[in-house]
């Protein structure tokens, strides 16, 4: 027997066939009685079906799935008075009272009337709080290490201003991490690249696959090699032996008339599986490096990019019996012939362009110089332990720690009242079945449910309590590449010094006026501009518009006299794609000390760059009869 809140994605499951297992992928909820969900038959067809309370008896778990992101521990059983509280430490409560007046001593606000009112947070809410209240906590408390220039009044002046505006609403701490997500969504891999590369790599490694759709594909074949490899590394779901339908957009899942899709994309083990196997064969070809040409760089210094990976485990056994991985991430790190350090942004390889063969020539004698050769991956190494894994470890040391503290606390209250009810309930039970009674309830199988609830509770603070003990690997240099910049290759191909600094100064002048002219222009039109020029985030200019928690991105091109094409970065493309609605590439000409009124273009870009672009030039001409204005 299987009860209806242990089908979790992941479970393998009988008795939903008539023959043979199926593996739930997705599950909802539908009241407390009825589930639904979707699985995979071991054929890799995808199924849907309710499943009802009275179907449990008939229901078998082969396999268990992953735990519940909505805990049912905190909530086993039904609610009832007197055995359970109401926890009204994560419940939140407005209350303003407006005493500002005007100068004729009436309010200058309208009377506002604050009620309470009691309701539950679900468990993502009641974390988002317990953040949010962490982070002020700790700003505080660096806020009052702060003794000098009366720093300390200040930064803890704005954090009360933070903690009253987070703290008393729920819709200022969404539109927050609204902004967040939708810088996110303006970096985010697009779908393109992911379905390119597996696609290529499917192929190199034996696979099979047909395109169906538009921009979904049947995989009529899926190599051993890429099936046995989410067995090393411990990937929770199977990879199959084909699939009926997958595809790279989320949107394209389910499609009228047509076979559900998997949506492959980051996490999926058919894609992680592939990404490991490739990395296995051709990581010596990321630790052999390259040589990369930064044409957005007028400057005439070389410098080394690393990319390493960091990894945080817990004390809980993956499939293979190693430690369990709970965040990965991936940095890039720029050393430059001084020796200094520094983080170089999510992805600067996607501006730069390979080195060609007629300049490989130019090139060798930068690959003879003593700097390149003084141990630099130890200095990367090194920045990286000091300041990127402190900063990911703590991030995630937190995160775990408060969702573990509140769920074992939950867990525990819960389940004790739980036991203690069935306990009584039992005692209950047998006292009528002395008494020559016969309940419906037999007092046998009431003992048992407490007995169980109490196996439970002991694992499941097992789990939570491996779950906390976190622990960071090193660092790992993954692979390397030397990144020249434009002006010392022209210098090498024989252009003169002054002519180059001449031109680097002309393009700095003339990108600075562009810069402020559209800076002025978004606060004329009542946004609230920030630049980010400096971070290589796609976008110059991040625009906050008040009121709505929207961002607008803007980036900016400032074109001088005579200039008739303008230059975009692949990094620039792919943000204006990835938020369209939202992105604006702002030109604007320079004449002399004087630059004119902005261009904005809207939805600039149509067609995704292809992998060997490094950026695109546009005819200037055209880009401004799309062009509109400010608005």
């Amino acid at each position: 027997m299987a009860r209806l809140e242990e089908l979790t994605r992941g479970a393998q499951l009988k008795g939903v066939l008539p023959s043979g297992l199926v593996t739930v992928i997705d599950v909802k909820w539908h009241g407390s009685g009825v589930v639904e969900i979707t699985y995979k038959d071991a054929g890799g067809r995808l199924g849907n079906e309710l499943i009802y309370r009275d179907r449990e008896p008939a229901l078998e778990i082969a396999t268990a799935g992953g735990p519940w992101s909505f805990d049912g521990d905190r909530f086993e059983g039904k609610f009832r008075d007197g055995a359970h509280q109401k926890d009204a430490a994560d419940l939140m409560r407005r209350l303003l009272k407006e005493k500002l007046l005007k100068f004729d001593g009436t309010p200058l606000f309208p009377e506002r009337l604050a009620y309470t009112v009691t309701y539950r947070l679900s468990d993502l809410e009641a974390a988002l709080y317990a953040k949010v209240t962490e982070y002020v906590r700790q700003e505080f408390n660096r806020a009052d290490a702060l003794e000098s220039e009366g720093r300390k009044g200040t930064v803890g002046f704005a954090l009360t201003i933070l903690q009253r505006r987070l703290a008393s609403s729920p819709e200022a701490i969404y539109q927050s991490l609204k902004r967040r997500r939708e810088r996110l969504e303006a970096r985010r891999l697009q779908p393109h690249f992911i379905a390119g590369f597996f696609l290529e790599a499917l192929k190199r490694l034996g696979g099979a696959a047909k395109g169906r759709e538009s921009k979904r594909f049947e995989i009529t074949h899926v190599p051993s090699a890429i099936r046995n490899r989410d067995r090393i590394i411990g990937c929770r779901d199977p990879v199959l032996p084909r699939y009926e339908r997958i595809t790279f957009e989320k949107t394209l899942v389910s499609v009228a008339g047509k076979p559900l899709a998997e949506f492959v994309c980051p996490g999926h083990p058919l894609l992680d599986a592939t990404l490991d196997l490739i990395l296995e064969r051709h990581r010596d070809l990321l630790k052999r490096g390259a040589i990369l040409v930064d044409e957005q760089d007028p400057g005439e210094r070389a410098r080394a990019l690393y990319y390493l990976e960091h990894s945080i485990q817990d004390a809980r056994a993956d499939r293979s019996g190693g430690r369990r991985i709970i965040s990965r991430e991936v940095r890039f790190v720029e050393i430059d012939d001084r020796g200094r350090v520094r983080s170089a942004g999510h992805a600067p390889h996607l501006v730069y362009r390979p080195l060609v063969e007629a300049e490989r020539q130019l090139a060798e004698p930068i690959l003879d110089s003593g700097w390149l050769k003084d141990r630099l991956e130890d200095k990367v190494l090194s920045y990286a332990i000091a300041e990127l894994v402190p900063r990911h470890f703590g991030e995630i040391q937190r995160y775990k720690e408060e969702l573990i503290a509140k769920t074992a606390a939950a867990v525990k209250d819960r389940l004790t009242k739980e036991i203690s009810y069935w306990d009584h309930r039992a005692e209950d039970l047998k006292a009528q079945e002395l008494a020559g009674k016969t309940p419906r309830l037999n007092s046998v199988k009431a003992r048992q449910r407490a007995d169980d609830l109490q196996a439970r509770l002991q694992r499941r603070l097992a789990e939570l309590e491996e779950e906390r003990k976190l622990s960071p690997l090193p660092p790992v240099v993954m692979g390397g590449a030397l990144i020249l910049p434009r002006g010392l290759l022209l210098r090498l191909k024989g252009e003169e010094a002054e002519k180059l600094e001449e031109e680097a100064r002309e393009t700095e002048r003339v990108e600075r006026l562009a810069m402020a002219a559209v800076l002025e222009e978004e606060r004329r039109l009542g946004f609230e501009p920030r630049d980010v020029s400096s971070e290589d985030r796609g976008y110059d200019i991040e625009s906050r518009v008040p009121g709505a928690g929207k961002l607008r991105f803007l980036e900016v091109k400032g074109r001088a006299s005579g200039a008739d094409t303008v230059t975009v970065t692949k990094n620039e493309i792919l943000t204006g794609l990835n938020k369209p609605e939202d992105f604006i590439l702002a030109i604007v000409q320079v004449e002399g000390e004087a630059a004119g009124r902005p261009r904005y273009v809207r939805q600039p870009f149509q067609n995704e760059p292809d992998f060997a672009v490094s950026s695109v030039n546009y005819k200037l001409r055209d880009l401004l009869e799309r062009a509109e204005e400010p608005a």
